[in-house]
């Protein structure tokens, strides 16, 4: 073969070689003044780079003869232009994972030509032409809020990427989807409110929000995706509404700040690393719902505390990867005992009413407890004995000790007396349960305070341990400053009875 022969072999080679295949479309690539370009299979052409200084930066609708009909990037280190401008052959911008404008950072407006059929520019802002999605939000520019205007439904793959100027964004009503990095890297935002009509959040699409300090994800949204919020250090809470069901890989990572956050019941999936270098995040709460979580779903980051249910992947996690394990099962029903309602009963001696009276406290147990707790599989009550403990008001700080006293028959606190019966009175099988304890002896003359009281019932659980139910809270005697009101209402229906001081 012909050295001629060979190198024309070899052209030939090396053009193969640059002809190759993305998503389906053959690409050969050129150069041409400044800007870089691919030759697409249907013959039009495709801004891949741009290498110029020029302020204004005009996009070609025809380079080296072919009509440019895409913009797949312009972004370059050097870029100095304050405006772009784009013809009316553009009917595509950017690809995925690589938004067209998202490092122009010196770019203040964008131009659209009017008959263009697929772009539109509003104040200078990169938008679709049906004004529903905002494709480019020109970063060069220093002001500092803006507002996506109503009927916006998507903000575009790398939108406001690198907006750093900006402080406030407010977003519309009518929003549905941010897309992948849509919101990333507008380090001066504090607040975003995100809008119930939202959805989807895209991947990594409000990284780097470095100031943002809280955010409550709408309900509606399903899923928290890979890098949503990563690095976003300042942010402290989120909320999460019942609608997640999934939380990507590193979702929260860098959020420095972070120290609360909620699992709804209802999440079933957990990436890796999600809060990796959140050392102020020191517990989370895992659902009954979770079905997956990634093996280092918390590594590198402040947890050491899983709460949850025993028995769920909650606790299967926090064992198997040496995390301290809470339960948050709820505790076991218990019956319940209640003041029916209270007497006083005098005694007299030839018709003269007598210092010493006496309390009784009436307790009732339910019929609906009574059945489910304190009657075993054979009929037995399992009831062991009811009473009550008392002490003067001044004492009812010590009431707890009183109770451990008798649940554990040791002696009773100073001040405290306790009294206890086996009498219950049932009138049938459908009715409550009654029982009453007294105190006796009760004297006027010396009693200046109330009493304090609560009524118990010992009885032996399921498992066959004994068991306490006590009164919710203490009761109160009023013995003492009640006194002269109960007398009254003895003295008419005792009109005869004379009082010792009258």
């Amino acid at each position: 073969m012909s050295k001629v022969l060979k190198k024309a072999v070899s052209v030939v080679l090396s053009l193969v070689l640059l002809l190759s295949t993305f998503g389906g479309v053959s690409v050969f690539a050129a150069e041409s003044g400044s800007f870089s370009y691919t030759v697409l299979e249907d013959g039009t052409a495709q801004i891949t780079g741009y290498s110029g200084t020029d302020t204004v930066l005009e996009i070609p609708s025809e380079i080296d003869g072919y009509t440019v009909t895409h913009i797949k990037s312009v972004t370059a280190s050097s870029l100095t232009a304050k405006t772009i401008v784009v013809p009316a052959s553009i009917i595509a911008v950017g690809e995925r994972n690589l938004p067209a404008f998202y490092g122009c950072t010196t770019v203040e407006n964008f131009v659209v030509a009017e008959e263009n059929p697929a772009f539109c520019a509003i104040d200078g802002v990169l938008y679709n032409k049906a004004q529903t999605k905002i494709v480019s939000y020109p970063k060069g520019r220093a002001q500092k809020s803006y507002v996506v205007p109503e009927g916006v439904t998507v903000i575009g793959e790398g939108a406001f990427w690198f907006a750093e100027t900006l402080t406030s964004l407010t977003l519309p009503n009518t929003l549905v989807e941010i897309e992948p990095d849509g919101i990333r890297g507008c380090s001066g935002i504090t607040e975003l409110k995100l809008p119930e009509s939202l959805r989807i959040i895209g991947d990594c699409s409000i990284q780097t929000c470095k100031k943002l300090k809280s955010i409550e994800i709408p309900s509606g949204v399903t899923e928290i995706p890979f890098g949503a919020f990563w690095d976003c250090w300042a942010l402290e809470s989120v909320h999460l509404p019942d609608t997640v069901t999934s939380i990507g890989h590193y979702a929260f990572a860098a959020c420095e700040k972070l120290s609360e956050i909620n699992f709804p019941e209802g999440l079933l999936n957990i990436g890796g690393l999600i809060f990796t270098l959140c050392s102020n995040l020191k517990s989370v709460t895992l659902p009954k719902s979770l079905e997956s979580i990634h093996s280092k779903a918390f590594t590198d980051s402040g947890v050491t505390i899983i709460y949850g249910y025993s028995g769920t992947l909650a606790e299967t996690h926090a064992n198997k990867r040496g995390y301290t394990f809470i339960p948050l099962d709820e505790p076991p029903a218990l019956p319940t005992v209640a003041k029916y309602k209270s007497q006083v009963r005098f005694s007299t001696v030839d018709g003269v009413l007598q210092d010493a009276f006496e309390y009784r406290l009436i307790s009732v147990i339910p019929d609906a407890d009574w059945d489910a707790f304190f009657i075993g599989e054979n009929g037995q009550v399992r009831i062991t004995a009811v009473g009550f403990v008392a002490a003067n008001a001044s004492s009812l700080q010590t009431l707890a000790f009183a109770k451990t006293a008798v649940e554990n028959g040791t002696a009773m606190p100073a001040g405290w007396r306790t009294a206890s019966t086996d009498y219950i009175q049932k009138i049938n099988g459908e009715s409550d349960a009654y029982f009453g304890c007294r105190i006796r002896g009760i004297r006027h003359s010396i009693q200046k305070e109330d009493i304090v009281c609560s009524a118990y019932v010992a009885y032996t659980d399921a498992d066959g341990n004994p068991a306490y139910v006590w009164y919710e809270n203490a009761v109160t005697a009023a013995v003492a400053t009640g006194y002269d009101k109960v007398v009254a209402a003895y003295l008419q229906l005792n009109p005869d009875t004379v009082l010792p001081y009258a």
